[in-house]
């Protein structure tokens, strides 16, 4: 059982309960009552082990129009405003006698305004002051409390409170406003608007270019002593960056004795941040070496159904194989992609299996902070690798789904760096979709397929995406003319389900490609003697994309990968009647798969993956 606990923020005094359901108002039959104009605000009810906040009437809450309710998160406070009166809310474990002391360095009559012109936080201004020259200010203005700044509401609920319970001084003036860069966060810190400016730490220059570490997130660089530590205490939430719904970034100065970082309530943070987009790393991030993986390919080349195929195989076959652990790194970042990966290889029909493409703005996409601007950017998806039985420490792999147009020519800038990781990648896959190629479709032997009959061969930009690969890792890197990359690069000819019995015929060599995996082991010397084979017959087909690779790198090695292993279906979509293409579950069979990530390995951190 939670208490709840009611402050109320014309008073300074505060009431609790642990009895349910419990209503909260200014009437008779209130089983809270709070300094607001007469009637119930609201009634908070236990739903199993969730509380529950069912408003009666209209309020807001952090600033933000209510809804018809909400939970009531365990040990977050809420700062709500209704019927003319402003309270904090809460429902948390922690008993009266210690939350008495958290309450007590709430100042009531000291409250702050944000001045969107200053791009800074002014005041202390007592309530009186700040109510008699409202009407100067913006009604939407952030307005907050000194010793709770991590809430905020408008000016406007502000107001209504301040009007009920305070006569503003007839001749007051408002001193000249005191700058802060975020609010003092309790009252240890006080201080007037007589009293001189507040001096805030400057956050030291960081080169984005250099560090050891590169972030998964924005792909900037930082060093191990610049990583900023999340705050774990529920009164420290609202970041002066992120927003009031996120948890404060620091920058840890105090530590307990395991070395865990302690935040302004003294508690530990085990949680780290970028100190570019401030956005959460991965657990254990400073521990292992980070690689980062792109995939490049144009819209609706298969790049979705290659990682979802590529993470099955990897986790339930290949791993097993080469005595490798695959551990997801981050299940609640990972959830999506783990969900799609599962949704195809668990589906019961076409329709179930079926991945929609990923757009520019659709759900695998995120917005983050980079370089000042709040853009939209690929949400990383991160597993570990280690071997088994051996020292060596873990690896942590970072993989992408990108819209294939963030790879297009124009699309990727400042404003829209979505695949700006090929430039910082420890390797980099170029999926090759066959059925968007016209010259290709003279090899295929299955002239049925419903793949062949899309308008995609009029849209075929491969080569040109390729080209602008090679135009963005020479921009962001500054390469000279003519200067290769020693990242590895594997050319992925997918779909090879429709086209492999071209190797059988003379003209294709006569014979089917080499196994790369024998007992437990990549066998190195048939990795080469494919990708001869492929080179030479990509080169055929598409000979600019097979020369500017190897302008960009001095590794690149081809591939045959079959995503699904065998050809797709046609089905209505049931919801919107669309005839759409998609794999049949009862036949997937990926082929291939895991190859080139092998490869890669063997080449970026050798003694991961036994050789041959």
């Amino acid at each position: 059982m939670k208490y709840l606990y009611i402050y109320d923020c014309s008073t300074g005094e505060y009431k609790t309960t642990n009895t349910y359901p419990v209503s909260i108002g200014n009437a008779p039959e209130a089983g809270i009552k709070v300094n607001a104009d007469p009637g119930i605000i609201g009634m908070v009810t236990p739903k199993g082990e969730d509380y529950f906040f069912y408003p009666k009437g209209g309020y807001e809450c952090n600033g933000e129009p209510g809804q018809s309710s909400f939970p009531l998160k365990s040990g977050r406070n809420y700062l709500m405003s209704s019927h003319r009166g402003l309270f904090i809310i809460l429902c948390s474990p922690v008993p009266p006698q210690a939350q008495q002391l958290i309450f007590a360095a709430y100042q009531h009559d000291q409250w702050y305004y944000y001045a969107q012109s200053k791009a800074a936080w002014q005041g202390p201004f007592t309530t009186a002051i700040l109510l008699a020259h409202a009407n100067q200010l913006n009604p939407d203005t952030w307005v907050a409390m000194m010793g709770c700044t991590n809430n905020m509401c408008t000016l406007r609920s502000f107001t209504d409170m301040a009007m009920q319970h305070c006569s503003p001084p007839v001749s007051a003036q408002i001193p000249p406003p005191t700058p802060v860069a975020t609010p003092p966060a309790s009252s240890k810190m006080h201080v007037t608007a007589a009293e001189p400016e507040v001096s805030t730490p400057e956050i030291p220059e960081i080169d984005e270019n250099a560090g050891q570490y590169v972030c998964p997130v924005c792909w900037l660089r930082f060093d191990a002593g610049d990583v900023l530590s999340i705050a774990s205490h529920p009164d420290l939430m609202g970041d002066p960056v992120l927003g009031r719904d996120a948890m404060l970034r620091f920058t840890a100065t105090r530590f307990n004795s395991r070395g865990q970082a302690l935040d302004d309530r003294g508690i530990p943070c085990s949680k780290m941040a970028c100190p570019h987009c401030r956005h959460q790393l991965p657990p254990r991030f400073l521990e292992m070496d980070e690689l980062i993986f792109s995939i490049v390919g144009a819209p609706s080349s298969g790049k979705s159904y290659f990682l979802a195929s590529f993470i099955h195989e990897m986790a339930y076959k290949i791993a097993p194989e080469f005595g490798l652990a695959w551990r997801d790194a981050d299940p609640t970042g990972n959830s999506q992609l783990n969900d799609v990966s599962n949704r195809l290889f668990s589906a019961s029909t076409p329709q179930h299996a079926y991945l929609s493409k990923t757009d520019l703005e659709g759900a695998l996409y995120e917005e983050f902070y980079r370089h000042g601007r709040l853009v939209k950017l690929p949400k990383p998806f991160v597993f570990n690798l280690s071997k088994i039985q051996s020292r060596k420490p873990p690896l942590s792999l970072v993989f992408y789904d990108n819209a294939g147009e963030h790879f297009e020519p124009g699309r990727s800038s400042e404003e829209s760096p979505g695949a700006m990781h090929v430039a910082v990648a420890a390797g980099i896959f170029f999926l090759f979709d066959p059925t968007s190629c016209k010259a290709f479709h003279s090899l295929i032997q299955k002239k049925d397929d419903p793949q062949l009959k899309s308008s995609k061969l009029q849209l075929d930009q491969q080569a040109v995406i390729m080209a602008e690969t090679e135009s963005r890792i020479a921009t962001i890197l500054n390469t000279a003319p003519g200067e290769q990359i020693q990242t590895p690069m594997a050319i992925l000819i997918g779909k090879c389900d429709l086209w492999e019995d071209y190797l059988l015929t003379p003209e294709g060599g006569g014979k089917p490609l080499l196994p790369a995996i024998v007992d437990g082991k990549l066998i190195k010397e048939n990795v080469e003697i494919n990708s001869a084979r492929l080179r030479k017959l990509l080169t055929k087909i598409q000979p600019t994309l097979c020369t500017t690779a190897e302008s960009i790198s001095e590794k690149v090695c081809y591939f045959a990968i079959s995503q699904l292993g065998t050809s797709p279906i046609e089905f209505e979509d049931e919801k919107t009647g669309v005839m759409r293409i998609g794999p049949d579950p009862s036949q997937i069979a990926p082929r291939y798969m895991c190859d080139s990530m092998l490869w890669m390995l063997s080449e970026i951190a050798p003694g991961y993956i036994t050789v041959s």
